[in-house]
């Protein structure tokens, strides 16, 4: 556990906010401690409703406590992935068995995707461990009456975090568990209803017009929001989250399904994948809540597989990516990937006797049917190599795609600043380091001219 919780935890300050939406979280949330107004979520100073409270209230929690910097955003995050990790550890141990539960846990807590989203100071993690908790808490034969009510309660959770879609997502749970529909119902609203209660009295129709409709309803079904991908997007983008693990995915058979626990858990993936796949505007952190369930697949087919060693060995062969990940990410996140022209032999080459070793000690411990042994030696490389690449790409990304060094040194009070041709998501970190609003210098020309010449 404190092995997983330091690397977690690691380098959470490496960079500064990143994207359009951290910012924005991160600056709502300290206004919420701020202010004490923990029921109208505000940026800068005006109600805002995109999101419902929870990650407001984890960053509050973070700002309260004293923690510096941007991990008062992002450290209640990671924890909140540590505690799941744990808790779904000691779940599929209990329901599958412990090679089983190691498996899981290495795999996810490993994957591109969960080290990622772990990291930043968004709601999607927030919402998938609290559903997933909902979920398994009700996965036959866990449906007793007494855990149909804590589900109801992690299910009011995760509306909490990401409003009404968690709530269609668990549709699959309603069935399965549906002679306790009422104990989960009562559960979610005990839980989720006093804020949306408390805010609607507080703003009115205006919350539900904003929330609802726009942030529900038209992102589902109008490309206004200009996230418009093809239908088969999120193939590609699961495969790319499990990564290294991309490999250990092929060895799920359907013979897993005779399991009804597993067929349950399978049913609830592809209705998932299937609900997000309709969807007109599509981003990759919608996914997360279906990886807990998929690496659950994963660890019960590496431990059940008769031939697992070659797809362990692969994982351990796609460690050579890594530093190619690395060189490509600053740009990729600046520009777009299609920009990006990593050096793919000097990449590669650094690291190449290392991925070599752990590639035939992984194959090797496999075929002796030392499965965790296996599994760990992939997952422990991983988390090396992606502490390394934190050292050394962070402060790349924060000179070249935060604006955290570019407020440092501009060192001005927001009163002289306007901003100019300036991409979202640069104005949303230039609001949250001058903690204030920018103006457009149309409107109120300053002194200082932000625009993206300065970088």
């Amino acid at each position: 556990m404190a092995a997983l919780l330091f690397f977690y935890l690691f380098q959470l300050n490496g960079v500064g906010v990143l994207s359009a939406d951290e910012p924005r979280y991160a600056a709502i949330g300290r206004a919420m401690a701020d202010s004490g107004d923990w029921i109208t979520p505000r940026l800068w100073g005006k109600p805002w409703f995109e999101k419902s409270a929870l990650l407001y209230w984890m960053v509050a929690a973070g700002t309260k406590l004293g923690i510096p910097g941007e991990a008062a955003a992002r450290a209640p995050v990671a924890i909140a992935s540590v505690a799941f990790l744990i808790w779904l550890w000691r779940w599929v141990r209990r329901t599958f068995g412990q090679t089983e539960a190691w498996c899981t846990c290495l795999v996810l807590s490993t994957s591109a995707g969960w080290i990622a989203y772990s990291y930043a100071a968004l709601t999607d993690l927030p919402m998938t461990v609290a559903l997933m908790a909902a979920f398994l808490l009700v996965t036959p034969p866990e449906q007793s009456r007494h855990s149909a009510w804590w589900a109801g309660a992690w299910l009011g959770v995760a509306v909490l975090a990401k409003g009404l879609v968690p709530i269609v997502l668990f549709l699959p749970a309603m069935w399965f568990a549906r002679r306790h529909w009422l104990a989960i119902l009562v559960g979610c609203t005990l839980v989720a209803a006093p804020w949306y209660l408390a805010c609607y009295s507080a703003n009115g129709q205006v919350f539900l017009t904003e929330f609802i409709w726009k942030h529900h309803i038209l992102r589902f079904f109008s490309d206004s929001l200009q996230h418009v991908q093809p239908f088969w997007y999120y193939v590609p983008v699961l495969l790319a989250g499990f990564f290294p693990w991309t490999p250990v995915l092929l060895t799920i058979r359907r013979n897993l399904l005779e399991d009804e626990r597993l067929r349950t858990i399978a049913i609830f993936v592809a209705f998932g994948l299937v609900f997000f796949s309709i969807s007109r505007n599509k981003l990759p952190g919608y996914v997360l809540p279906l990886m807990p369930g998929i690496a659950i697949l994963a660890g019960v087919a590496i431990a059940r597989a008769k031939r697992v060693s070659l797809a362990l060995a692969s994982s351990g062969a796609l460690l050579l990516l890594l530093p190619v990940i690395g060189s490509t990410l600053p740009e990729a996140l600046r520009s777009g990937l299609s920009r990006s022209r990593p050096d793919w032999l000097a990449a590669v080459g650094a690291p190449l006797l290392v991925v070599l070793v752990v590639v035939l000690s992984t194959w090797r411990l496999a075929y002796l049917g030392r499965l965790i042994l296996s599994t760990a030696l992939v997952a422990v490389s991983v988390a090396a190599g992606v502490s390394k690449l934190k050292v050394e790409i962070l402060p790349v990304l924060d000179e070249r795609v935060s604006v955290r060094g570019e407020f440092r040194k501009l060192g001005r009070p927001a009163t002289q600043v306007c901003a100019g041709d300036l991409h979202r998501a640069r104005l949303y970190g230039f609001e949250y380091y001058f903690n204030a609003a920018i103006p457009e210098c149309e409107d109120d020309p300053r002194s200082v001219v932000l625009s993206d010449e300065r970088r």
